[in-house]
């Protein structure tokens, strides 16, 4: 992807959100796979049993 071409999708993405979220955002494209992994949903649930 050019250089253009990632400018063109941050401005697209941020209008998105602002058309249809109604607030501005600040898009920071970054490479594939470059965030962490958080497996976070584990920790969130929790099992209960009914008896």
């Amino acid at each position: 992807m050019t250089e253009e071409e990632k400018i063109g999708l941050k401005k697209e993405l941020e209008f998105v959100l602002r058309a249809k979220l109604f607030f501005t955002a600040d898009v920071q494209l970054v490479p594939e796979e470059s965030l962490p992994r958080f497996e976070i949903k584990a920790e969130l649930t929790e099992d209960i049993y009914i008896k």
